[in-house]
Formats: structure tokens, sequence, C-alpha cells
């Protein structure tokens, strides 16, 4: 794993991101205390230090798909096609619900400029993953009304859920 040249260490960046998880889902919470949800994500652009939070309900899913099979009915015949639209961030009924830039301008530039940003892109997507196991061992995490088959999962700008899932499930196997 690189280290963040120039940057935030990552013991930094992760509880800035922890704490920034914790508030948010205890506000969206708060806000919203009879809904169940199947799914929490960071949908991110590691590129440019964001990260959004994002929760659904089957019900809102069930619509969307309802919506998208009359628009398109021959798209989602296929359950990779529902599965994608399943985890799709975008068409949740919290698609960002809060944000974070976390890197500085400064820092971003320097980010941005090194020779392996694509590196320093996966461990950076590497350290939200890790958020987010620290993020189900909290008491906030234990306050969610979850499906039974909840889950959570950090997704990068135009990543497929596929690859988000399989490196999250990389970085939970080292914490195991």
């Amino acid at each position: 794993m690189h280290n963040l040249p120039g940057l935030m260490d990552r013991i930094a960046i992760k509880k800035k991101i922890l704490d920034f998880t914790i508030n948010g889902v205890e506000k969206l919470l708060q806000e919203n205390p009879d809904l169940e949800f199947y799914a929490f994500a960071y949908d991110c652009m590691a590129f440019y230090g964001v990260i959004n939070l994002c929760f659904n309900t089957e019900e809102e899913f069930q619509k969307s798909l309802i919506y998208y099979k009359g628009k398109y009915p021959t798209h989602y015949d296929a359950d990779k096609d529902v599965l994608r639209l399943k985890y799709n961030t975008a068409d949740w009924v919290f698609p960002m619900f809060e944000t974070l830039d976390f890197f500085s301008r400064e820092e971003l530039t320097t980010f941005q400029d090194e020779e392996n940003v694509d590196e320093l892109i996966e461990t950076l997507l590497e350290t939200f993953c890790e958020c987010l196991i620290e993020f189900t061992a909290t008491a906030t995490y234990k306050k969610i009304p979850k499906t039974a088959d909840f889950i959570v999962f950090c997704v990068d700008h135009d990543e497929t859920f596929e690859d988000a899932q399989k490196r999250f499930e990389k970085v939970k196997a080292r914490y195991n």
C-alpha cells in the first residue's frame, strides 16, 4: 500500500471520514426514522478528494426498477442489469445526502500531480473501505434500520459495483 505523499496521514484521513460518516448518518436517521435501508455507500470521486454518503430503500429501488423497465423494456430482463440498477447510487432515494471534500486545495494539487496518481487513488479507495469497515463497528451503524441483505460498499466515479465489491472484500479480508 502506498503512502499519500505530501498529504494528511492515513490515520487523520480515516478519522475525518469516520466522523463525517457518523455525523451524516445520525442526521439522516433522525430526519427519516421510519425508513429501512438495503444499502449504504460511499460514492467517491477519489481523484478530487470527494466522498458522498448514499442510502437506498427497497421501496425506492422497486420504484426505480418499474420506471426503468417502462422506459427501457428490454434493458432490465437480466439479473445483472437489475443488480447494476440496485447498486447504482445515482438512482437512490438519498444519493449524496452529505458530501466531504477532504483535501485542502494545496493537498489536492499535490495529489493530482503525483506520477503514480492511479496507485494513490487505489490506496485512497482502500482507505475509504477501511473507514466503512470501522463504521460497521459503531453505535451509529447499529442504529440503521436494515434489511436482511443490507450491505455497505465504496464505489469510485464510473466504477462498476462488481469492481467496488472486489476491492471491499479484499480490504475486509485483511481486517479478519
